[in-house]
């Protein structure tokens, strides 16, 4: 099966009411067939901003990150189904088919469509401002939200300290000016995490819904902490620790334990099909001379399941790139990378990766942790 294939098979399933979906996100589903939506960024944005808890504008610039953002809660629905997984009550009942990972998913990626992503002068309390994401003291009419992280049927939500974001998004700052990213000065998912966290309340506290609606105002607190959590990754040699050390980030140095495991669901699995989903590497944004279009991509990779693993062969992708796009060798070294990263799971997740075949470069088992 393509992954094309799979995320439609997907998308058709979501009307038969096992995925919590407001009316809005329903009637654009109803009206808009796969095909028609992944093929339109400004019809997945409307999508996306349907399913959202909160009402907002969004930069244009980086649209391209809207089919993205679909597919990859797709992908993830469809894998937690295949492998029936769950995650810990926390009183929503089976997470990974709940609000949560909707608006965890939808979120994860949201920072690319704030102007804030690169703003040079940006800082965590011009993220933050009243409503603190990388807080536990709210009080108020979000006195619900008080110490989360210590709770313990959340804590195992919470991967890293409020403190440890924080001084990755400095971190990420820094990397990204040394090595002049126009594109993104700031780290996305904290950027996105923070604002979405942020608008939330604004929006909640303006219709006076946060008293009434406890279960959705937790769940969103989760989303947009797991949407800062999810681009945050350890240092990938001892030369690069230096830096991470700089920023106070000692358990994230090259030789520190994984972290990301089973035990976070849902940064667990956004970790797996974020990585998997490839659509936004060869967008028209990352390289205007040399693109493929989202359907072009999505059925070129292949999805097969096991009774314990999931592989991801990209070898027909390489193919058509030979083939049909040899004028563009940079779309096979953009492939090449996408591949390196699926492999590299192992190195910052506890899901486990190796080839499939020894003469195929671009087929990968990734194997869940027993």
């Amino acid at each position: 099966m393509t992954l094309y294939s799979f995320a439609e098979e997907t998308y058709k399933s979501l009307l038969n009411g096992d995925v919590p979906l407001n009316e809005q996100a329903i009637e654009v589903i109803k009206k808009i067939d796969f095909d028609t939506i992944i093929a339109d960024d400004d019809l997945c944005l409307k999508l996306i901003q349907a399913a959202l808890e909160f009402k907002s504008s969004v930069s244009r610039e980086n649209r391209h990150r809207a089919s993205h953002i679909l597919v990859t809660w797709l992908l993830g629905i469809g894998v937690s189904r295949k492998y029936m997984l769950q995650v810990h009550e926390s009183g929503f009942g089976n997470l990974y088919y709940s609000n949560l990972w909707l608006q965890s998913a939808m979120l994860h990626d949201y920072g690319y469509l704030c102007n804030e992503i690169k703003d040079d002068n940006l800082s965590i309390e011009n993220l933050t401002e009243e409503y603190n994401l990388l807080s536990d003291r709210y009080g108020g009419d979000l006195d619900i939200l008080d110490n989360m992280s210590k709770k313990e049927v959340f804590s195992h939500f919470f991967s890293y300290s409020y403190d440890e974001i924080k001084n990755y998004f400095y971190y990420s700052k820094d990397y990204h000016i040394r090595n002049k990213n126009n594109n993104e000065k700031n780290d996305h998912g904290i950027v996105g995490g923070c604002i979405a966290f942020r608008k939330y309340c604004e929006n909640a506290r303006k219709s006076k819904s946060i008293e009434p609606s406890p279960v959705i105002t937790q769940i969103q607190k989760l989303a947009c902490y797991i949407a800062a959590s999810h681009n945050i990754y350890k240092s990938s040699s001892i030369e690069k620790d230096n830096d991470y050390l700089r920023f106070n980030l000692d358990r994230l140095l090259s030789n520190a334990p994984v972290i990301i495991n089973g035990t976070n669901g849902i940064l667990f699995l956004l970790s797996l099909v974020d990585t998997i989903e490839c659509t936004k590497r060869f967008s028209a944004k990352s390289n205007s001379a040399a693109y493929l279009i989202q359907t072009t991509t999505l059925k070129y990779v292949d999805i097969t399941f096991t009774s314990s693993s999931l592989v991801v062969d990209y070898s027909n992708l390489n193919k058509y790139l030979l083939e049909k796009r040899s004028q563009n060798p940079e779309l096979l070294e953009t492939l090449k990378k996408h591949v390196n990263g699926v492999f590299g799971l192992s190195s910052w997740t506890s899901f486990i990766t190796h080839k499939v075949d020894s003469k195929n470069d671009y087929a990968i088992a990734i194997e869940f942790p027993a």
